[in-house]
């Protein structure tokens, strides 16, 4: 049962079944969820293990591995992580955690981790989201296609 806490309603929880345990949060596919349909822990999660891959590419560093391996390295581990699924749970992350997201890339940035020309975090979701919307619309192959390509027959100006 997912919760709108914005929602000033009040409810009634239906009683614990047998067996059955309540929880706080889930991993869907590697994606950390509220029961209000939040993604902050995900993306503490997300900056605590990538806070760690920083830590080893500064050993690297140490180790005389030039800037241009070490951002390289950057892209293909820590940045991954963030855009994995980013498409799914990037809709569902508030103010603070975009910002504590794009706050950890600006850091990365200014440690010479990071390339300077990355786009800001947010332009990078959309552009993933838009290319998986885009893939979808256009291979009648795809597992989605049917359930999303008709409601954008309505609307096609918006992925050409």
């Amino acid at each position: 049962m997912f919760i709108d806490k914005r929602k000033k309603s009040h409810y009634q929880t239906p009683e614990t079944l047998n067996g059955l345990k309540r929880i706080q949060h889930i991993k869907i596919l590697g994606v950390t969820f509220t029961n209000g349909l939040s993604v902050t822990l995900h993306i503490q999660q997300l900056i605590s293990s990538n806070a760690q891959a920083l830590y080893a590419l500064k050993l690297l560093r140490a180790h005389g591995l030039c800037d241009t391996a070490i951002q390289a390295v950057f892209r293909s581990v820590v940045l991954v992580r963030f855009l994995y699924a980013s498409q799914a749970w990037w809709g569902f992350a508030g103010v603070q955690d975009r910002q504590k997201a794009q706050g950890f890339l600006r850091r990365s940035t200014r440690a010479r981790f990071c390339s300077k020309n990355v786009p800001n975090f947010s332009d990078i979701c959309l552009k993933a989201g838009q290319n998986l919307f885009r893939n979808v619309l256009h291979n009648p192959q795809h597992v989605l296609h049917q359930l999303i390509a008709p409601s954008f027959c309505l609307f096609p100006h918006f992925f050409p």
